[in-house]
């Protein structure tokens, strides 16, 4: 279970991250949109939940190759900031006000959740 506890350590570092770029923002920081358009930081953390809820899902199988063939593709294309996609209607944030304490609290409960369905799930399987 070496990658699941890998994946653990990710999900702590990447979640802590996140918390600490927040943690110091006012609630009108965290709403203020872009002038040239785009989301509020409080919108790009709400997406964040959004798209981390319900991984690894229960749709999964085998697959004929290696669990982590296609890691350093996703990981470039998760990575590269100047391609813009359009997020899924599902993903997509409430144009909501957020409140800093709000979200602290979702992202620390997103992060806890994350860490626990993993623990004991086998994560080589593919999520349909």
């Amino acid at each position: 279970m070496e990658i699941n506890q890998q994946i653990s350590r990710e999900i702590t570092e990447v979640f802590d991250q996140l918390k600490t770029l927040i943690q110091d923002l006012t609630d009108e920081q965290i709403n203020r949109r872009p002038e040239a358009g785009g989301w509020s930081i409080g919108q790009i953390v709400e997406h964040i939940l959004r798209s981390s809820n319900g991984i690894p899902d229960r749709k999964v199988q085998t697959y004929n190759r290696a669990f982590d063939e296609q890691g350093p593709a996703i990981r470039s294309l998760f990575l590269d900031l100047n391609t813009k996609f359009e997020a899924d209607k599902s993903l997509l944030p409430k144009e909501d006000n957020y409140t800093k304490e709000d979200l602290l609290e979702r992202v620390l409960a997103r992060k806890t959740k994350l860490v626990l369905d993993v623990k004991d799930k086998d994560l080589t399987l593919m999520c349909m």
